[in-house]
């Protein structure tokens, strides 16, 4: 899971203000499960399920209108060798759409956006405190888009524990360019909190956001947007960290 990249399937949601603009709600549900694993020493491959919504609601107009959902599901496959090296890569597909709500409020006519696309990315991790990632993507079957083209790069930091021990410190910051917006940079940064309990079955994160960039949501891509946003995720499961 990628802390920072603001589409990664998990469990949550996200107040975000706009700098001068409107305030929305986002609401994230998807997951990652491991389907099966063969390792030897110092070596695993892992094949993965993973799928996933996001949605935006916009909190100014009367009745919180839905204004787009993106659907994700993946096929990830993850390489381990060392203890430090990752590789996940796999096929993606990812489609958009507007939300009734905003539909009727503004007559607009939906478009078809949706893609499906190899990825790869490669993370470095030490001693569990510090990660460290970079890859691309490829997308073959494209729709309502140009620029098949993604690069991303970024990195996760843990510090000390607080609270007593119940919560430690966490940073990330996630950088993604898209040939479908002429490489247009889009970053994302994250600080908070990650409070976990002794069994590993559960943990949440709390956290504080700023993001600056195009639009994640396929179908507002053209648009740009700086925003601030206040955020929870869970993660069920047995947890990694």
């Amino acid at each position: 899971t990628l802390v920072a990249d603001p589409m990664e399937p998990h469990y949550g949601g996200r107040y975000v203000l706009q700098v001068g603009g409107d305030r929305f709600a986002e609401t994230v549900i998807g997951d990652t499960v491991g389907i099966c694993r063969w390792s030897t020493p110092g070596r695993a491959v892992q094949l993965n399920v993973a799928g996933g919504v996001i949605s935006r609601f916009n909190l100014t107009t009367e009745h919180n209108s839905l204004e787009v959902s993106d659907f994700t599901a993946a096929a990830p496959v993850d390489i381990h060798w060392g203890g430090v090296h990752t590789v996940r890569t796999g096929v993606w597909h990812t489609s958009s759409h507007l939300g009734d709500d905003l539909i009727a409020r503004l007559g607009v006519k939906p478009i078809r956006r949706s893609g499906d696309s190899l990825r790869a990315l490669y993370s470095w991790t030490r001693h569990k405190d510090l990660r460290l990632y970079g890859g691309g993507g490829f997308i073959f079957n494209i729709q309502g888009m140009r620029g098949r083209t993604t690069l991303q790069a970024g990195g996760e930091w843990y510090g000390p524990r607080v609270l007593k021990g119940a919560a430690q410190v966490f940073a990330a910051h996630d950088l993604q360019l898209f040939q479908r917006v002429q490489w247009t940079p889009s970053y994302n940064a994250r600080t908070g909190l990650r409070f976990g309990d002794s069994k590993r079955i559960a943990a949440a994160r709390v956290f504080l956001e700023y993001f600056s960039g195009h639009q994640y949501f396929l179908q507002f891509m053209e648009m740009r947007e700086n925003r601030w946003t206040l955020g929870i995720n869970f993660e069920v499961g047995n947890p990694t960290r």
